[in-house]
C-alpha cells in the first residue's frame, strides 16, 4: 500500500477495431460500441444460438409445407404470415430472454462500468434484434422462390410487417425477463432448458 500508484500512458495512440464484431459495433458508434461488440461475440460464439439460427427458417418452412399439404396450397400464405413472426424468436430467443445468464452475478456487475444501465440493455437487446432481423429478408426470399401461390406486393408487406412485429415484441418482453427473472446457465450448453419460469412462459407462450 505504500508503493505509489503508477500508470503507463502512450500518447497519440488511437484505439483500433480489430475483428469483424468490433468493426460492426464501430458503425453504430457511441459509448456503447464496446458493449455491442461484446454482445455480438457472445451470440456468435454461443452453441445454442448457432444451432437455432441455422434451423430457424427450415423449421418454419417445414411447418408451412406440412400445413399447406393438409389444408391446401391456398392456406400456405396464412401459415407463412403467421409463422414468420417467430423467426427472431427461434433464432436468438433462448439467449435473448436470459441475456445476462452467463455473466456471473448477472446484470448487477455492469453497474461498475462508466456507462448508464440503459446503454447496457440497449447494446445487448439491439444485437439480438439485429441478428434476428437479418433472417427476415432470407425468409421472405425463400417464400418468393418456393411459394405455391402467386405473390403480390401486399403479401410481401404483410410478411415483413408480421416478421418485424414478432421480432420487436418478443425481444422487448425478453428485456424484462433478462432483468427481472435471470437464471445462471453455462455458456457452451446446446441442449437442455435452464431458463426461469417467466422466461419459459414467454418462450412457450410466443410459440403458442
Amino acid at each position: 500500500e505504500r508503493v505509489p500508484v503508477s500508470s503507463r500512458v502512450i500518447a497519440k495512440t488511437r484505439a483500433r477495431w480489430g475483428g469483424a464484431c468490433d468493426r460492426i459495433a464501430a458503425l453504430i458508434g457511441g459509448p456503447a460500441a464496446p458493449l455491442i461488440a461484446k454482445s455480438l461475440r457472445y451470440y456468435i460464439r454461443n452453441n445454442r444460438v448457432r444451432f437455432n439460427y441455422v434451423l430457424a427458417i427450415p423449421i418454419l418452412a417445414f411447418l408451412v409445407i406440412t400445413q399447406s399439404r393438409q389444408q391446401g396450397p391456398q392456406s400456405s400464405f396464412l401459415w407463412a404470415v403467421s409463422l414468420i413472426s417467430m423467426v427472431g424468436c427461434i433464432a436468438t430467443g433462448q439467449v435473448s430472454i436470459n441475456a445476462f445468464g452467463v455473466d456471473g452475478s448477472g446484470f448487477r456487475r455492469y453497474f461498475l462500468l462508466p456507462v448508464s444501465p440503459s446503454a447496457i440493455v440497449m447494446a445487448t437487446s439491439s444485437v439480438a434484434v439485429l441478428l434476428g432481423g437479418a433472417l427476415i429478408p432470407i425468409a421472405v426470399l425463400a417464400w418468393l422462390i418456393w411459394a405455391p401461390v402467386p405473390t403480390d406486393a401486399r403479401m410481401l408487406v404483410m410478411l415483413v410487417s408480421s416478421a418485424l412485429f414478432g421480432l420487436f415484441l418478443f425481444h422487448a418482453l425478453g428485456v424484462w425477463t433478462s432483468i427481472l427473472a435471470p437464471r445462471r446457465m453455462p455458456f457452451g450448453m446446446t441442449w437442455g432448458n435452464q431458463l426461469s419460469v417467466p422466461a419459459n412462459i414467454l418462450l412457450i407462450g410466443s410459440v403458442l
